[in-house]
């Protein structure tokens, strides 16, 4: 037996205290009906419902258990309706991190198109260059400048980037213009510190070979940002 259905049988019985309109509501035959409630009735124990040829009512017991199981299948239809409206429509909360820098630049105007179509969708945003542990299953999304993500997470590449090497006017009339990537390694630097400490600096040589330094000055210590 479907005991959920036979109560939805017997409570809009209630109602209509006609197994034929109660039939009629659900689109099913009075003898389904019939059946379902007395099935309900055997399965409590107790009889619910008094029937004669010109009437149907509800016993005291009936009555009781009628106002028992109303609120709860009350609650469980809008449940129904509830869910029924999250899969039309997504709802929850999205938790991202990025960079700072590609954060301010590339995200948020994304993230204002995404909010435009899901406006039921919270998007909790932190921006910060330092390391987090993705794997306590606090963020949802992380947006991070790395060429080896953890073996845990399911990274895709959404860009390339590149660095690129600038001084200042003033820097440069002071110590001069260096000529060689060798000669850059004796001028000061700010130097970017990500999670495994400063980065060192990358330049490529018209050969294709790619050159590392930490752009140490012998006289200026290398600062990081």
């Amino acid at each position: 037996m479907d005991k959920l259905q036979a109560i939805r049988f017997f409570l809009k019985l209630g109602e209509t205290l006609s197994f034929k309109g109660t039939a009629t509501y659900f689109g099913v035959p009075p003898s389904t009906v019939s059946r379902s409630i007395k099935t309900l009735e055997t399965d409590l124990g107790v009889s619910l419902v008094e029937r004669t040829t010109r009437q149907v009512r509800l016993t005291e017991t009936g009555h009781w258990y009628r106002g028992e199981v109303a609120a709860p299948l009350r609650a469980l239809a809008a449940a129904d309706e509830m869910a029924d409206a999250h899969s039309r429509e997504p709802t929850g909360t999205v938790r991202l991190t990025a960079l700072p820098g590609y954060g301010e630049m590339r995200l948020f105007s994304v993230l204002d198109r995404f909010r435009a179509a899901h406006p039921r969708i919270v998007c909790d945003v932190e921006l910060t260059d330092r390391y987090l542990d993705l794997s306590t299953g606090d963020i949802d999304i992380a947006l991070r400048a790395t060429a080896d993500p953890p073996e845990y997470l399911v990274a895709r590449r959404l860009h390339t980037h590149r660095f690129v090497l600038v001084a200042s006017p003033g820097y440069l009339s002071e110590h001069g213009h260096p000529k060689t990537v060798a000669e850059v390694a004796h001028h000061a630097a700010i130097g970017y510190r990500g999670p495994g400490g400063i980065a060192p600096w990358m330049g490529v040589r018209p050969t294709g070979e790619v050159s590392r330094w930490r752009g140490v000055s012998r006289s200026s210590p290398t600062t990081a940002s």
